[in-house]
């Protein structure tokens, strides 16, 4: 029962580490464009955007216990320079600003239109801030706290928009094939492959912290996590 409810956590929090802002709006962004091959794009876009984040938790937990075992099976240098890079892309360059203007133009500004941007990027990121400040709380809060209200929100959003759709659906020209590549290529946008190499690492030592030491235990655990976290970000999506 103990580890049903520890996997529950790790995968909870996965799940709300993968699920940013580009999974809150490319999938929408990208039904805008497809036209009627919505089951073919959602394959691409779960191709590059789940599966392979999935992949990159288990090769990170295959190799020991973070990129940098990883990293290691290439070249000694491989993991320093790889992981500055995806540090950069998924922080200050791309995922920072665009979570920040996401949580403003989506969460904010609609119920509140006179906010100043600047002041609440402040706080979002304060608020982001203490909940990470101990290491080794974050999963835990996360998987318990965070996670159930975001999945409830997304509940939310997913029944509003069905019941009062903001646009109407039109007819596109585009193909299968042009289909599958463009939902395959906006899948990387996520950034969620470069993030999972990253974040196997604090899956992997949440996982050791609640007592499964063990190679066999460390992993049953870690890919059980992993495919509940890829599976709710799937039903996300």
């Amino acid at each position: 029962m103990k580890k049903i409810s520890d996997i529950v956590t790790i995968g909870f929090a996965l799940f709300a580490m993968f699920f940013g802002a580009g999974n809150l709006l490319l999938p929408p962004f990208i039904g805008l464009q497809i036209g009627t091959h919505i089951w073919i794009t959602i394959l691409a876009f779960a191709l590059t955007g789940i599966l392979l984040p999935f992949m990159g938790i288990i090769s990170v937990n295959n190799s020991g216990d973070n990129f940098n075992d990883l990293g290691r099976r290439v070249h000694p240098q491989l993991a320093p320079i790889l992981g500055s890079i995806i540090m950069i892309c998924i922080g200050p360059l791309i995922a920072i600003p665009r979570t920040a203007a996401t949580t403003f133009e989506v969460g904010v500004l609609p119920s509140f239109p006179d906010s100043n941007h600047i002041w609440t990027s402040i706080i979002f990121f304060a608020a982001t801030w203490l909940f990470a400040i101990v290491p080794s709380k974050v999963v835990d809060l996360v998987g318990n706290f965070l996670t159930p209200f975001l999945l409830i929100l997304l509940t939310i959003l997913v029944v509003s928009g069905i019941i009062h759709p903001t646009a109407v659906p039109t007819e596109r020209s585009v193909s299968t094939t042009e289909a599958f590549s463009f939902g395959f290529m906006e899948g990387y946008q996520t950034l969620d492959v470069l993030a999972s190499v990253v974040f196997a690492g604090i899956i992997i030592a949440a996982t050791k912290t609640k007592g499964y030491a063990s190679t066999k235990e460390k992993s049953k655990v870690v890919i059980a996590a992993g495919a509940l976290a890829a599976y709710c970000v799937y039903m996300g999506d």
